[in-house]
């Protein structure tokens, strides 16, 4: 069962069509070895059935990219929280607000672009 983009931690229970109970013993997740997870593939070894015509399987569990962040996210969040603190000063640099000669301010456009490097790595691709 592919779970079509959603990121899974664990699974607290898993039932069939018929709300009768998986065992972990008869599924498998996957990646095996990494998280999040996003297949679950039933033992091939035995012979599934279910008496209700949707047969669909329910998945209660825990889910999202990590149980906590990333070293690297933490990093993230510090230097995007040094970048707006620092905001309240003003230079040249275009990551930051820009004083003209005429008072305006100049407000930046987006967050640094070492920030986004670093953030764009977790973003989920979908075909």
């Amino acid at each position: 069962m592919n779970l079509w983009g959603y990121d899974l931690l664990t699974v607290t229970k898993l039932t069939n069509g018929d709300a009768v109970e998986i065992v972990a013993a008869d599924y498998r997740l996957f990646p095996r070895n990494e998280s999040p997870k996003w297949l679950i593939r039933l033992d091939e070894s035995k012979s599934w059935a279910w008496s209700t015509g949707d047969s669909e399987i329910s998945v209660a569990g825990s889910w999202g990219y990590a149980t906590t962040a990333p070293a690297d996210i933490q990093h993230v969040c510090i230097r995007l929280a040094a970048f707006l603190y620092r905001q309240k000063d003003t230079s040249a640099d275009t990551d930051r607000p820009i004083v003209t000669g005429d008072g305006v301010t100049l407000m930046p456009t987006g967050i640094p672009s070492d920030i986004q490097k670093l953030l764009d790595r977790y973003k989920r691709r979908i075909a």
